[in-house]
């Protein structure tokens, strides 16, 4: 009977435990500092800092965002962007989380982002959400970030997920070949990274993955959006040729509502010059 009554407890505090486990793991954001070498990388811009967020699907973080400001206190930020998915479904509360979290961005530091596979389905709420918000939406554009008398170009890429687009017509925009060039584009697990790579972008954004937003202890993402098991892309820093590439495991969550070892991450990406 004493062992009945044992594994009758464990299950209690299992089942007690569990909800509140999970509640913490998707609520509850951790900042992720890292530090990206680029070789050619202008003497003003040694640590310049980029904050990157991605995947928000209309999640709240504290009444106007506020949680994620809390975060950031102290850090020292430069530039914003956010690569993708601000919403799911397009539902007023969706869309109000969306604009409170570019309202926040633009206050940190100038903010740019690209639309995800889900902002597709609701371009008429993202276009309204960023025209109110003094974010720039990137659509195969490239801008000059400019300290100093030198700059940096960042290029933004609308291709979701599959999609094909011509990034020789992109990089064209670029107008000072020797200046180092950062790449936004949804999904990391697309031909177009390693055509980027090749064509000498030096570092990579991306999201759209969740971090597999359900891991598994020992086994890691059971499913990631569009590619196979083993997942290649899922969290992190990567290397893809001479480009540095980072998936951010993004902030909300999609289809199921729980992330399991796979926290909202918010990211700062600290250039230095290196190999």
């Amino acid at each position: 009977m004493r062992g009945k009554y044992l594994i009758l407890t464990l299950f209690i505090a299992v089942a007690g435990f569990l909800p509140l486990f999970l509640l913490r793991e998707t609520r509850n954001p951790e900042l992720t500092v890292i530090t990206v070498p680029v070789s050619d990388l202008p003497a003003p811009f040694e640590e310049f800092t980029i904050l990157h967020l991605s995947d928000l699907h209309g999640a709240r973080f504290g009444p106007g965002q506020g949680d994620l400001g809390k975060l950031l206190q102290g850090q020292k930020i430069d530039l914003a962007v956010f690569t993708g998915d601000l919403v799911s479904k397009g539902k007023p509360a969706e869309v109000a989380a969306a604009g409170e979290l570019l309202a926040e961005m633009t206050r940190w530091a100038p903010t740019y982002l690209i639309s995800g596979n889900w902002d597709r389905l609701h371009f008429a709420d993202v276009n309204e959400i960023v025209r109110g918000s003094g974010a720039v939406l990137l659509a195969n554009q490239a801008i000059r970030i400019e300290k100093g008398n030198a700059g940096l170009w960042l290029v933004g890429i609308d291709i979701p997920f599959r999609e094909e687009v011509d990034l020789e017509t992109v990089l064209a925009q670029v107008k000072s070949p020797g200046e180092p060039l950062l790449l936004l584009v949804h999904s990391p697990d697309i031909p177009l990274v390693n055509r980027a790579a090749e064509k000498g972008v030096a570092v990579i954004l991306a999201g759209h993955t969740h971090g597999g937003q359900i891991r598994l202890p020992g086994i890691g993402a059971l499913l990631v959006p569009g590619q196979p098991f083993p997942p290649r892309y899922v969290a992190g820093l990567y290397t893809v040729g001479k480009a540095k590439l980072y998936v951010n495991r993004g902030l909300g969550t999609s289809v199921i509502p729980v992330r399991l070892l796979a926290r909202p991450e918010v990211a700062l990406i600290r250039l230095v010059r290196g190999v």
